[in-house]
């Protein structure tokens, strides 16, 4: 994933447009999929295509269903 991103910096897509969410993060722990890119579309990028990346994604209940849903 750091390869990856590190391409889309080096192609010149801004880093408000990278969205990488670490979902071992203890802070996170309570936030739901939605609510951390909801956050993510509010504060940071509004308007512009997202490059999303989710570490360990695997680990949340439901995942597959959400991204079906908001990232295809």
């Amino acid at each position: 994933m750091y390869q990856m991103i590190d391409s889309l910096l080096s192609k010149g897509i801004s880093p408000k447009q990278i969205l990488f969410v670490n979902l071992e993060d203890s802070k996170l722990s309570k936030d739901s999929l939605q609510g951390i890119y909801f956050i993510y579309r509010q504060k940071m990028n509004i308007d512009k295509k997202a490059h999303s990346f989710f570490e360990e994604i695997h680990k949340r209940e439901g995942w597959e269903q959400w991204i079906k849903k908001n990232m295809i």
